[in-house]
């Protein structure tokens, strides 16, 4: 059991080890492997981005309604078209395009590094060497999201909006980050491990 805390998130912990072990230095080895929850759509930054999009949809819907009902020639209506698109995504489709790319994803801690595999044969990581951790709990407590390094500032460079399905609108200054981690327990526990090792 107690094995199974330290290593895993969310079942198929087997496969993530397998996905990350081609890109482990000699003597490295995994200290945790995990994923992030699919299931979990709702962040912090979508306080302010559901209403928008709500209020979007809404609005570019009625532009184009009044377009149409007016007899408004051809390419008003269809000028309305792709705001009407966005308003869909942001409502509904930046939900699936996050929970889709969570299945892709794999994390992993070694001694040294965090490791990050988006798809097959891809690999992001950060050295954990004086590297600032910093762990978020949502509500209730039942997923950790944890970056590491400092974001470049700005309301479009944090964690949030990164992992909000808004992709095309970040501004890349979000930092290297472990997103909503079901495996809370096992995940701390790896960490405890991996600042304990490098404090010896």
């Amino acid at each position: 059991m107690a094995r199974e805390g330290l290593c895993g998130s969310i079942g198929r912990t087997d496969d993530a080890r397998d996905r990350l072990s081609p890109f482990l230095l000699p003597d490295e080895t995994l200290v945790w492997t995990g994923r992030p929850d699919p299931g979990k759509h709702l962040g912090p930054v979508d306080v302010f981005l559901v209403p928008f999009g709500v209020f979007w949809l809404g609005f570019s819907i009625f532009w184009l309604v009044t377009a149409v009902s007016s007899g408004a020639p051809f390419f008003f209506p269809l000028f309305g078209v792709p705001f009407v698109a966005l308003g869909v995504y942001f409502v509904a489709g930046r939900f699936l395009v996050k929970a889709a790319g969570k299945r892709r994803t794999v994390y992993g801690l070694t001694e040294g590094r965090a490791l990050v595999a988006e798809g097959e044969g891809s690999l992001q990581e950060t050295s954990l060497d004086r590297t600032p951790v910093d762990r978020r709990r949502s509500r209730g407590g039942r997923h950790l999201t944890v970056s590491f390094g400092r974001t470049s500032g700005g309301w479009a460079s944090g964690p949030s909006l990164a992992n909000s399905g808004m992709g095309p609108f970040d501004r890349g200054g979000a930092p290297f980050t472990f997103y909503d981690v079901a495996d809370v327990e096992g995940l701390e526990a790896a960490l405890r491990r991996v600042r304990e090792g490098a404090a010896g």
